[in-house]
């Protein structure tokens, strides 16, 4: 047995040896071959690395960089998921500030692999956006850069203040950094001062080629495609999804234009005062939040307003609505709601989580915002004024005033009221109780403002619609 057992070692070791030998041999070839190739010369490559196996997802940003392409965009990097490849096909001048700064932020922290596809320009704030990818693709002929901030002063383009100038070349700055490229050009497309020898000379902002950018290492390739970016960066895509803007994303986008939103803003204000004024029908109070409500969803949805501006507009709508049914004619509750209402407004229609108050300030963006909201409430109070004075008059503002709530008992003698003299049981805005000849009637002011226990005058019966004036007294 004892001899059995070490033929079948020696066996074994045998047949495990050629083996050995084997691989021995390949691994010295390997060693030899490896040699020659260094000691011809020739560079040995790594093996390349695989690229993302997961969605290949294509996001167009054309036109304008305005809130609502950067409510898009913004969500688009957010849902992209680790393993996915994100490419933004970009072709645009530019546009707002707080916008880019939004998508950039979005870029850094996305967890997918993000390119910047250049198709033919990225300028101004698309440079920011492109820079904030981890890739930049750029096709034949593009051009990337001139990101000078600029304003528009009567539709002619004016120079900023140096403290928006320096906050931008210094965004652009770390966006390059954080994405391991040249922090000087990125400074040199925003800073006239910011020279680059062979690029650009002084006192002009860098604008880069194609050939350019990819020669200063700005730009890591050349492509005419999505597939050839594919291709390039062997990414093995499991799907392709091409994505645009949702239906939610482009309504908001048109509800927070200037001119819409101002609109939507004096709507608002209007209706919730003529309801203060006529209450009862509650048509134009529904009205007027209708339209407040499609002001907060448009900025809510293009993330520049949230829940503390609703908050803040509500504690300004509260103060003014206590102040009105319960504290009359004092006017500091009133005027503390109106200034957190407008204050509220003004905060929505500006990005200042993300860019500073001065610079904000410099730019023109938040006195455009005050200017929009102070302008929407004058109008709102210069048209309520209007109306308070001519309306009780009209045909219209009989319909308005609810005609059971202002007349006498019935079978009263109406008629006989009229030039009758008596006194404001109540507050008159415009309706109310008047004690008139003993009787406590419902009554409307002619239009003005009547505080409670002032005399009045009864002016006109019509029907059952008593109207008071305030008593002259000579």
């Amino acid at each position: 047995m004892g001899w059995a057992q070490q033929g079948t070692r020696a066996a074994a070791g045998r047949h495990r040896q050629p083996g050995i030998a084997r691989l021995a041999g390949a691994a010295v070839a390997a060693a030899l071959a490896l040699g020659g190739v260094v000691a011809a010369g020739v560079p040995v490559s790594p093996a390349p690395e695989r690229g993302p196996t997961g969605r290949l997802i294509v996001a167009p940003l054309s036109g304008e960089v305005d809130i609502g392409v950067a409510a898009f965009l913004h969500r688009a990097a957010r849902d992209a998921a680790p393993g996915d490849l994100l490419v933004l096909d970009i072709d645009t001048f530019g546009g707002r500030i707080d916008a880019a700064v939004q998508v950039r932020d979005a870029l850094l922290g996305c967890r997918a692999k993000t390119v910047a596809f250049v198709h033919p320009r990225a300028i101004s704030a698309g440079a920011l956006i492109a820079l904030a990818t981890d890739v930049i693709a750029m096709s034949r002929g593009a051009t990337i850069g001139a990101a000078t901030p600029v304003q528009l002063e009567g539709g002619k383009m004016q120079p900023v203040e140096a403290k928006v100038i320096s906050y931008f070349r210094k965004e652009m700055k770390a966006t390059a950094e954080a994405k391991g490229r040249s922090g000087e050009l990125a400074e040199a497309m925003v800073d006239p001062s910011v020279e680059i020898p062979g690029l650009d000379g002084k006192d002009t902002t860098l604008t880069l080629t194609t050939d350019e950018a990819i020669r200063y290492k700005l730009a890591a390739f050349e492509a005419q495609s999505v597939d050839e970016i594919v291709a390039q960066l062997q990414a093995v895509p499991s799907s392709m999804t091409s994505i645009e803007p949702s239906w939610a994303e482009r309504f908001a986008r048109l509800l927070a234009g200037s001119a819409l939103s101002s609109l939507l803003l004096t709507i608002g204000m209007l209706g919730i005062m003529i309801e203060l004024w006529a209450p009862g029908h509650a048509i134009s109070g529904i009205v007027g939040l209708a339209c407040l409500l499609l002001f907060a969803f448009g900025h809510y949805v293009v993330n520049l307003a949230g829940w503390e501006t609703l908050l803040l507009f509500g504690a300004g709508a509260a103060l003014i609505v206590v102040e009105i049914v319960f504290f009359p004619g004092h006017g500091i509750m009133v005027g503390l709601g109106v200034l957190l209402a407008v204050l509220a407004l003004t905060e929505s229609m500006v990005d200042l989580k993300r860019i500073p108050f001065d610079v904000s300030w410099a730019t023109g963006a938040l006195p455009r915002a005050l200017t929009r909201a102070f302008g929407s409430l004058l109008i709102a109070g210069a048209t309520l004024a209007f109306l308070s004075r001519y309306l009780p008059r009209s045909r219209l503002g009989r319909a308005l005033v609810l005609k059971d709530a202002v007349g006498a008992p019935a079978g009263a003698p109406l008629p006989a009221l009229l030039h009758r003299a008596g006194v404001a049981d109540t507050a008159l805005r415009p309706t109310g109780k008047a004690l008139i000849d003993g009787r406590r009637l419902d009554v409307v002011s002619d239009g003005d403002f009547i505080e409670q226990g002032v005399a009045i005058e009864v002016v006109e019966v019509a029907g059952a619609r008593i109207v008071v004036g305030k008593k002259v007294t000579g």
